[in-house]
């Protein structure tokens, strides 16, 4: 395993011989590789008998106890770039602790010493399904949504809703101090597959302001849904369901065969049956194992505690 400080003929060729991750071509990979000249950025690359096996990016994670993809959770399916089986083999050469979100991959994670995985569900359905006949079901009571956003205006990848969308889901989330980073890497990942229309944002106006947006990326023939942001202030107006139902249709409408909304909140039962699951996956480096053990022992006795 090499580090590589720029990119060079090696990194080139290996781009060259490994698998093409689904949803981030070979050409976009190396632009999240070489894009940042922050020093929380690196690239590695993993090789046996002089053929490569993967080429990894990684970033500092925000607590900066940790590394992470570039793509991590950014682009679903494969989070490296490897020969296939060999993703979480490559990441542990590195001898870091490293955080990966397994998203959209064929099979769960293999478990291992020193892997830590917590699974999870993701909800969706199939495009063919009756929207609406799902959403009666789980009391969703969308009349209200669609009666106050009637005067409304939605638009399809209007110029600069991307960026105010991410944005302001970010500082939401993390604060205002949020992710500039992950900013940087979500932003170029969208501005890559957009002309390609394999991503879009859904944008609603109030007149000319902006009030909410939706971003979706394509994995294969699945609209998988990215990141939505709506007003507080447009709460009472449900600007966020209308998104969602707007985001369904959208998807049917452009062709795809299913909607993946993914997982971490319970609320999304009520938009679609659970469709498949993630997991959340740390490796841990034989140096730091005893730390580990002892985190989970204290977390089990603070667990032993009456309360």
């Amino acid at each position: 395993m090499t580090y590589h400080i720029g990119w060079n003929r090696d990194l080139d060729y290996a781009l060259e011989k490994l698998p093409e991750m689904e949803a981030c071509p070979s050409e976009l990979y190396k632009h999240l590789l070489t894009q940042s000249q922050s020093d929380d950025v690196k690239t590695a690359l993993v090789a046996r008998d002089n053929e490569p096996i993967a080429l990894l990016g990684l970033r500092r994670s925000r607590n900066r106890r940790s590394w992470e993809p570039v793509t991590n959770w950014i682009i679903p399916g494969g989070c490296i770039a490897a020969r296939q089986g060999h993703e979480l083999q490559a990441l542990e050469a590195l001898g870091n602790r490293t955080k990966i979100g397994w998203w959209r991959m064929p099979r769960r994670p293999p478990s291992g010493s020193g892997r830590d995985i917590s699974v999870s569900p993701t909800y969706g359905m199939k495009c063919t399904a009756d929207f609406d006949a799902y959403w009666k079901k789980t009391r969703l009571h969308l009349q209200q949504a669609r009666k106050r956003c009637a005067n409304f205006r939605f638009e399809l990848d209007p110029p600069g809703a991307t960026e105010w969308v991410v944005r302001n889901w970010d500082r939401h989330w993390r604060g205002d101090h949020g992710d500039k980073l992950g900013l940087e890497l979500r932003l170029a990942v969208s501005d890559y597959l957009q002309p390609l229309a394999r991503h879009a944002t859904l944008a609603m106006y109030d007149g000319s302001d902006l009030v909410g947006g939706a971003l979706q990326i394509a994995h294969g023939k699945t609209s998988v849904a990215t990141v939505m942001y709506s007003r507080p202030e447009y709460k009472h107006a449900r600007v966020g369901k209308r998104l969602m139902s707007l985001y369904f249709k959208h998807a049917r409408d452009a062709g795809f065969d299913a909607i993946d909304i993914g997982g971490g909140h319970g609320y999304k039962s009520q938009w679609a049956p659970i469709m498949g699951e993630r997991a959340e996956v740390t490796l841990w480096p034989t140096m730091q194992r005893p730390l580990r053990w002892a985190s989970k022992a204290l977390k089990k006795v603070r667990n032993m505690r009456p309360r």
